[in-house]
């Protein structure tokens, strides 16, 4: 078993909300990153560029960047992570 640390980009209406993950895999990180973003809010579509859309297109689920840790930092860290929430800018 390896455990990493991962996010997930995610656009719900015109807000974009960063969440760090933990997850853990005996396979290929890859997939079961993939695997978590695709089955975070129900049903889902995805499209060619590896977006996974749910509740008609207004949530939007991207996989960003991950990396393997250890077990230790593993087990420190809660499995809820603060997620950073950004608003939709004024000059946009």
């Amino acid at each position: 078993m390896k455990y990493y640390l991962g996010s997930l980009n995610i656009t719900l209406g015109e807000y974009e909300v960063d969440t760090a993950i933990r997850f853990s895999a005996n396979g290929n990180p890859r997939l079961k990153i993939h695997d978590i973003a695709e089955d975070f809010y129900g049903n889902c579509y995805c499209e060619d560029d590896g977006t996974y859309y749910f509740n008609g297109g207004e949530v939007a689920v991207e996989v960003g960047c991950f990396e393997e840790v250890s077990k230790e930092v593993f087990d420190s860290i809660p499995n809820q992570i603060a997620p950073v929430l950004w608003g939709k800018r004024e000059d946009e």
